[in-house]
């Protein structure tokens, strides 16, 4: 099973952690899926039209 990690693909400190934690992901354990093309993914109900997710983080 793999660890789904959402990040902003247009953000240089979230794309230079993905370039870290990339390279320490020996067995590949981690899918990486960018903010921008989430509506691509199975998770696109996670997008909001105000751009923030309040379904994923309810208390």
């Amino acid at each position: 099973m793999k660890h789904k990690v959402f990040f902003d693909a247009q953000c240089p400190l979230c794309s230079n952690a993905k370039k870290v934690i990339k390279t320490l992901d020996w067995c590949s354990k981690i899918e990486w899926i960018p903010v921008q093309y989430i509506e691509q993914t199975p998770y696109k109900f996670l997008k909001t039209k105000g751009g923030i997710c309040t379904t994923a983080f309810t208390w």
